[in-house]
């Protein structure tokens, strides 16, 4: 291997890291949501609304702590509010994903009109800037901010919330039959408004990754389809948080190869290039449902269906 395609690699694993964090958080959310049963098509609003509120509380604070505090808060609130139409009120949970999604796009494009390219820094040290003299681990991990190993241990968290705590097997238990789940006295809307809760927040601290250590800045409706790709790696990842993370990791490598190839000049059109890794994603969707039709996989047997008090289910 050569030293530019030694360089190259480095480059992309270290930028993969980064570009995959925002869909790790969003991703994990939207999994601890559909394990509970309830779909929600709007990570991309939710994630929005965590990126503006970062930059917002940024600028009031200059705090990077409450900056994230206040992102949480904001798009748990909005997730709250999902779960609650479609647990409660028992509304379309498609009709309703999408209905936040393009309410968060115009009340972000509106509230954050007065911060578009205002330029904010965390101004926090990578965790393991010690490292940046090390060769190659050093220029993977020295510069990585806090959040991208955050997410790291925010998918080992979940994973054990999901598969070796009591209140996750709960969780579960209201996404594979909710019915059963309340006649052994599980309060499975209780469960179902956490969880969206859960997934709104986040999604918040996806966005605010975006925003406020990523990007550095807010732009109208920056998320750019990462909720999407976001809810196509729960598919993929046949609703497990390592199969997940895997998925995401190649989705910001391809992000970070396709920059890397159109900083090099290679002779290739520069949207065929910026297409690359929707094209793979789109082709890990079409594998994963593939896969879904003759093998059932992870997928919770009520995901969508509306639950009844009553113990029926629509």
């Amino acid at each position: 291997m050569s030293d530019i395609d030694g360089a190259l690699v480095i480059s992309v694993v270290a930028g993969a890291l980064r570009a995959a964090t925002p869909v790790i958080y969003a991703g994990l959310g939207e999994l601890i949501n559909e394990r509970s049963g309830v779909l929600n098509l709007g990570l991309e609003g939710l994630m929005l609304t965590g990126a503006c509120a970062a930059v917002g509380a940024h600028l009031a604070w200059g705090t990077w702590e409450v900056s994230l505090l206040v992102a949480a808060l904001a798009a748990g609130f909005v997730g709250l509010i999902h779960a609650f139409f479609c647990v409660v009120l028992r509304s379309s949970q498609v009709v309703t994903g999408l209905a936040v999604l393009f309410l968060c796009q115009g009340v972000t494009a509106v509230v954050g009109a007065r911060w578009v390219s205002r330029a904010v820094s965390p101004g926090l040290a990578p965790p393991l800037a010690g490292l940046e003299p090390v060769p190659v681990l050093g220029t993977v991990l020295g510069q990585q901010d806090i959040m991208v190993f955050g997410a790291l241990l925010a998918a080992v968290a979940v994973g054990v919330f999901l598969f070796r705590s009591r209140w996750g097997v709960l969780l579960r238990a209201c996404g594979e039959s909710a019915h059963a789940a309340a006649a052994a006295g599980v309060r499975v809307r209780a469960v179902r408004l956490a969880a969206g809760t859960a997934c709104g927040v986040l999604c918040g601290l996806g966005g605010a990754h975006l925003s406020l250590f990523y990007a550095q800045q807010w732009q109208e409706n920056m998320v750019t389809g990462r909720g999407w790709i976001a809810l196509v790696m729960v598919i993929f990842g046949m609703w497990f948080p390592g199969r997940l993370l895997l998925g995401a990791y190649l989705f910001g490598g391809l992000v970070t190869l396709q920059l890397n190839l159109q900083a090099r000049g290679i002779a290739a059109p520069q949207y065929v290039l910026s297409m690359l890794p929707f094209l793979v994603t789109l082709a890990l969707l079409v594998a994963a449902s593939w896969r879904l039709k003759w093998r059932s996989g992870g997928m919770p047997a009520d995901l969508g269906i509306p639950f009844h008090p009553e113990g029926q289910a629509e």
